[in-house]
C-alpha cells in the first residue's frame, strides 16, 4: 500500500509538471492566435480575389499568375497546418485538464483515507488503553480478596503486564514467593476472562482453563479462597462463558453438581479408565 502510495504521488507530482508547462507554452500559443486568425483571414480573402483574378487570366497565357497562385496555395497550406496544430494542442490541454480534476480527486481520496485510519488508530489505542485498564482492575479486585499472605496484594494500586515479556507486575514489583506468583498468575487468566465477558470489543474467547493453583505448596485455604473467587466471577457475568478448573482439593462450598464434573480421582480409582 504503501508503494502503491509513492507511484500514485510521483504520477501526480510530473502531471503537475507537466501541467504547468503545457499551459505555459498553451498560453503563448493562445496569445499569437488571434494574429494568425487575422492572418488567415486576409490571406483567404487574399486567395479568393487571387481565383477570382486567376480565372480572368486562364483566358489568357500568363506565368507570372499561375507563380502566385502556387505561392498562395502554398502559404495557405501552411495555414491549415499551423491550425491543424493548434487544434490538436488545445485537445492536449483538455486531457491535461482531466488529467488535473483526476489529481484531485485522488488527492480528496488520500486525505479521506489518512483521516479514516488516523480515526481508526485513535479507537484502536482507546480500545487497547480501556481493555488494559479493565483487566488490571480485575486481577486488582482478585488479589484483594487473596488471603493475607502477600503485602502487595492488599492494596495494590498498580498492575501492569506487558505481553511480549511475558511478565506482570504490582506495585512495580514482579518478586513474590511460589504460591503468590501463582495466585497472581492464575489471577491475571481469571481476570482477563472477567474483563472479555464485560466488554464487547475483547476478541478474548470467553473460555479459560485454570490447572496449576496448586503448585508450589500452596496452601488449601488459600485454595478454597480462590476457587470461590473464580465461582464469584463467573456468577457475576451476563453473558456465556466457561471455565475449566482442575483441583484435586475442591472447596466444600463447591463440592456440588452445579459446579463439578465427573467423579473424583484416586489412585484405585482413576479418572481416566485407561485399560
Amino acid at each position: 500500500m504503501r508503494r502503491l502510495k509513492g507511484r500514485i504521488v510521483s504520477l501526480i507530482n510530473d502531471t503537475a509538471i507537466q501541467l504547468k508547462q503545457s499551459r505555459l507554452l498553451q498560453q503563448r500559443r493562445s496569445e499569437r492566435l488571434p494574429g494568425l486568425s487575422k492572418e488567415l483571414q486576409n490571406l483567404q480573402e487574399k486567395w479568393i480575389k487571387a481565383s477570382r483574378r486567376l480565372a480572368q487570366l486562364q483566358r489568357l497565357p500568363s506565368s507570372e499568375a499561375r507563380d502566385r497562385l502556387r505561392s498562395l496555395s502554398r502559404q495557405a497550406g501552411y495555414l491549415d497546418r499551423q491550425m491543424e496544430d493548434l487544434e490538436d494542442r488545445a485537445r492536449i490541454v483538455e486531457t491535461i485538464a482531466q488529467l488535473s480534476d483526476q489529481k484531485a480527486d485522488l488527492n480528496r481520496t488520500i486525505t479521506r483515507l489518512k483521516s479514516q485510519n488516523e480515526a481508526m488508530r485513535a479507537s484502536q489505542s482507546e480500545r487497547l488503553s480501556r481493555a488494559y485498564t479493565s483487566i488490571a482492575d480485575e486481577v486488582r479486585t482478585l488479589l484483594q480478596n487473596d488471603l493475607r499472605r502477600q503485602d502487595s496484594f492488599e492494596n495494590p494500586q498498580s498492575i501492569e503486564f506487558d505481553f511480549g515479556a511475558n511478565r506482570i507486575s504490582v506495585d512495580g514489583q514482579t518478586y513474590f514467593s511460589a504460591s503468590s506468583r501463582v495466585i497472581l498468575k492464575s489471577s491475571f487468566f481469571l481476570g482477563f476472562l472477567a474483563a472479555a465477558t464485560k466488554h464487547t470489543f475483547f476478541r478474548h474467547p470467553r473460555f479459560c482453563i485454570i490447572d496449576t493453583i496448586e503448585d508450589k505448596g500452596m496452601e488449601v485455604i488459600r485454595s478454597h479462597n480462590f476457587q470461590l473467587q473464580i465461582a464469584r466471577v463467573s456468577k457475576e457475568s451476563r453473558v456465556d462463558h466457561q471455565i475449566i478448573y482442575a483441583t484435586s482439593m475442591i472447596a466444600p462450598e463447591l463440592d456440588e453438581e452445579e459446579f463439578t464434573i465427573g467423579k473424583f480421582s484416586t489412585r484405585d480409582d482413576p479418572t481416566l479408565a485407561i485399560g
